[in-house]
C-alpha cells in the first residue's frame, strides 16, 4: 500500500501501475493515464521486501535440506534392507543372488554380478535379474577370467574407457570382456573378509569379487562409488559368513539332524517312539526271518543230443537234399558242395600223375632191354636216374591226389548223428550260397531223446550257485533243485535239477559275460510243448537266508563290487 498525498487529505490507496504504454489514436494526441497525485514509498515498505526475500531464501534452503534428509533416509532404509537380506541366508549361492539383486537396487546401476573364488580361479555365482544362466556362455567365461585377474592383483578396478594404467593381464581381460558385453562402465572390487583385530600380520585373501556394470552411460552416477563401496563391505562379510558356514565338517548331516529335532519334542515323542519301534521290528524281521534264497535266470530248451553241421572246406552249395523237419541218419548226405578250384587241381594232378607213370614205364623199358637197348654204360646210368626221379614224382603226386580226393569227399556234407533237421527252410537259405570252413549250415537234433535246459547265468550270481551246489554235495542232499516256466506255457511250473555248471564264463550276445548251466528235466512233463530254443525262466533254489538279504542282495552285491571293491581299479 502506498500513501497518496493531496491538499485536502491523505488517503491510503493501492498503487496501480500502468499495464500498457500511452494510447494514441488518429488525429488526436497521446492520452496519458496520469494522476496529479504524488507517489511516495516510505522506508517500511523496503524493509518488508527484504524480510520477504529472506523468508523465501530460508524456505528454499529448508526445502533443499528436507529433500537431502529425505534422500538420506531413503538411502539408509535401502542400506538397512540390503544388509538384512544379505545376511539372511548362510548358503553361498543364495547369499550371492541376494547380493546381486539387492545390490543393483541400492547402487542404481544396470547389472551386478557376484563371483566366488575357488582355488585360484573365480566363478560367477549370481547375476542380477537372472535366476539361471549358462556357465558355458562366452560372456560368463570372459567375466570369470576378468574377476580372476582382478582378484589376483588384490586391487579394485574402475573402467570407464581408459586402460593405460592397468596391469597387462587385467587390461587384456577387460578388453576381451568389453568387446563381448559392450558395457560402458565396469567396476570390479575384490571381496575381502574383515581382518582379525588380534592378528595384524595375517591379512585375509579375497573370497570373490563384486562386478558392477553400466551398459548405456560411461559416466558413473552421483555418489555411485560411495554406494558401491558400502555394498562391497557388507557383501564381503555376508559372503564370508556363508562360505565359512558351508565349509563346516559334515554340514549336511548336522543340518539333517537339526531339521529332525522336532521328533524328540514332547508332543511328538510318543509317535516317534512308536515309529522307531516299528522300524526296529521290521529291521529285526528282515535279519531274523529265514526264507528260501532263490535266483532267477533265463535260458533255452534244447535236446541233449543236438549237433551243428559245419562246412569242412570252402565252396558253394550245389544241392540241398533235406528239408526242415526231415529225419536223417548218421552219415547221410545233407548237402553237396562244389569247388571249381578243387576240380581243376584234381584234374591237373591226375594228368601229371599219368605223365609220370608213362615216363617211369619208358625208363623201365630202357633198363630191361625192351625197345631201344643201351649201347653203353652211360646211357644205362641215365635211364636208372630217370626211373628213380619218376618214382619219386609218382609218389609225391599220388599223395597229393589222395589229399585232393579226400577234400572232394568233404564236398558231401553228412549228418553227424541221427535226428531231425531243425534249420528252417534250408533250400531257400543255402542253395547256391558260398560257404567257408567252420560256417554252420544246418542243425540236427534228436527230438525223440532226452531234453535239457541251458541257462545263461550272470557271472555275479555264479558264486551263490556254486556254493549252493557244493553245500548240496557235502550234505548229500541231492542235486540243486530248479523250477521253471516255459515261454510257450507261462502259467504252468515244472521242476528239474542242475547237472553241470561250466567252469568258464563267456560273452554270449547281448547277455554279456555269462556262465552256462545245464538243467536236467523230465521231458514227458511237457512233451507236446518241446520246442527247440523255447524261452525258459528258471528259479534256482540256493538254500535259506534272511528276508532282508533275499530282498536286497542285488544292492548289497552292487555296493561290494562297485563301491567298496570296484573291479575297474
Amino acid at each position: 500500500m502506498y500513501q497518496i498525498a493531496t491538499k485536502r487529505r491523505t488517503t491510503n490507496y493501492p498503487i496501480h501501475r500502468p499495464l500498457a504504454p500511452p494510447l494514441r489514436t488518429a488525429g488526436t494526441k497521446a492520452i496519458t493515464h496520469m494522476s496529479t497525485a504524488q507517489f511516495v514509498e516510505p522506508p517500511v515498505i523496503d524493509q518488508t521486501r527484504q524480510q520477504l526475500r529472506a523468508l523465501a531464501a530460508a524456505n528454499a534452503q529448508l526445502a533443499t535440506q528436507l529433500r537431502l534428509f529425505t534422500d538420506r533416509q531413503t538411502l539408509w532404509n535401502q542400506l538397512e534392507s540390503f544388509s538384512r537380506n544379505a545376511h539372511t541366508s548362510l548358503h553361498p549361492r543364495e547369499a550371492a543372488y541376494t547380493i546381486a539383486n539387492e545390490g543393483r537396487r541400492l547402487i542404481e546401476c544396470d547389472r551386478v554380478s557376484v563371483a566366488i573364488r575357488k582355488g585360484k580361479q573365480c566363478s560367477i555365482e549370481a547375476v542380477s535379474g537372472q535366476d539361471t544362466f549358462d556357465r558355458r556362455s562366452n560372456t560368463i567365461a570372459l567375466l570369470d577370467r576378468l574377476a580372476t585377474a582382478v582378484v589376483a592383483t588384490g586391487e579394485p578396478l574402475w573402467y570407464s574407457g581408459d586402460t593405460r594404467n592397468l596391469a597387462p593381464q587385467v587390461e587384456k581381460a577387460v578388453q576381451e570382456y568389453i568387446d563381448n558385453s559392450h558395457s560402458k562402465h565396469v567396476a570390479v572390487l575384490p571381496l575381502t573378509p574383515p581382518a582379525d583385530p588380534n592378528d595384524e600380520k595375517d591379512q585375509p585373501e579375497p573370497i570373490g569379487a563384486l562386478i558392477v556394470e553400466q551398459i548405456e552411460d560411461a559416466r558413473p552416477r552421483e555418489a555411485m562409488a560411495q554406494r558401491v563401496n558400502v555394498v562391497c563391505e557388507h557383501s564381503s562379510l555376508a559372503l564370508a559368513n556363508a562360505l565359512e558356514h558351508n565349509n563346516l565338517f559334515l554340514l549336511p548331516v548336522w543340518r539333517a539332524l537339526g531339521n529332525a529335532a522336532w521328533v524328540v519334542k514332547a508332543r511328538t515323542l510318543p509317535e516317534t517312539i512308536a515309529i522307531t519301534a516299528a522300524v526296529l521290528a521290521v529291521i529285526g524281521a528282515f535279519c531274523m526271518i529265514p526264507v528260501e534264497f532263490t535266483l532267477t535266470s533265463d535260458g533255452k530248451l534244447r535236446p541233449v543230443s543236438q549237433c551243428d553241421v559245419f562246412a569242412a572246406i570252402e565252396g558253394r552249395v550245389k544241392k540241398v537234399n533235406v528239408k526242415h523237419g526231415a529225419e536223417v541218419d548218421a552219415g547221410e548226405t545233407l548237402l553237396v558242395l562244389e569247388n571249381p578250384d578243387l576240380e581243376v587241381a584234381l584234374a591237373d594232378t591226375t594228368g601229371k600223375l599219368q605223365e609220370a607213370r608213362k615216363g617211369l614205364a619208358s625208363a623201365s623199358n630202357r633198363l630191361s632191354g625192351r625197345g631201344h637197348s643201351p649201347t653203353d654204360e652211360l646211357e644205362r646210368e641215365k635211364a636208372e636216374s630217370d626211373r628213380v626221379q619218376f618214382e619219386q614224382r609218382i609218389e609225391s603226386l599220388t599223395l597229393e591226389w589222395n589229399l585232393l580226393l579226400k577234400k572232394k569227399e568233404k564236398l558231401n556234407v553228412t549228418s553227424p548223428i541221427k535226428g531231425f533237421i531243425t534249420t528252417w527252410d534250408p533250400e531257400q537259405n543255402l542253395h547256391m550260397r558260398p560257404v567257408r570252413p567252420g560256417e554252420v549250415l544246418l542243425t540236427v537234433a534228436d527230438q525223440n531223446g532226452k531234453w535239457q535246459i541251458e541257462l545263461h547265468a550272470a557271472e555275479d550270481r555264479i558264486g551263490h550257485i556254486t556254493r549252493a551246489v557244493t553245500r548240496q554235495n557235502e550234505n548229500r542232499n541231492g542235486p540243486l533243485q530248479v523250477s521253471y516256466h516255459l515261454a510257450t506255457e507261462p502259467a504252468q511250473s515244472y521242476h528239474g535239477h542242475v547237472t553241470e555248471v561250466d567252469q568258464s564264463a563267456e560273452v554270449r550276445g547281448d547277455e554279456g559275460n555269462t556262465v552256462l548251466i545245464k538243467v536236467a528235466i523230465d521231458e514227458l512233463q511237457h512233451a507236446d510243448l518241446n520246442t527247440i530254443g523255447a524261452g525258459v525262466k528258471a528259479r534256482l533254489y540256493c538254500g535259506r537266508c534272511s528276508v532282508g538279504y533275499w530282498l536286497f542282495h542285488d544292492a548289497i552285491d552292487f555296493v561290494w563290487s562297485r563301491v567298496l571293491f570296484p573291479m575297474n581299479l
